[in-house]
């Protein structure tokens, strides 16, 4: 996965040199990951992307649902097929190292 995307999967595994492997596993519902070096705070406080000190980190994000930066702020709205209500929702996942 590129760094910045966000996956709708069913499972999705993090491991690096000389650590042991951690999953996750979905319930019947897609999960949606992402695994990125910064934090939201170190991002927001550079005006481009070139001014952000190496990190040494990786932030990972596990959710059900999720709109996208940009959502007609920028024109055009998704699609109604792909729009993101404030319902209440839930899923479950199983962590496994």
């Amino acid at each position: 996965m590129e760094y910045g995307n966000h996956e709708e999967v069913r499972w999705a595994e993090l491991s690096g040199s000389n650590l042991p492997s951690i999953q996750f596993n979905a319930d019947d519902h897609l999960m949606q990951i992402s695994a990125i070096p910064y934090t939201d705070e170190e991002m927001f406080s550079v005006e481009y992307k070139i001014d952000l000190p190496k990190s040494n980190s990786t932030v990972f994000t596990l959710s059900t649902k999720t709109l996208g930066v940009g959502s007609a702020s920028c024109e055009p709205q998704p699609l109604p097929q792909y729009l993101i209500w404030t319902d209440a929702t839930h899923f479950t996942y199983d962590i496994n190292l």
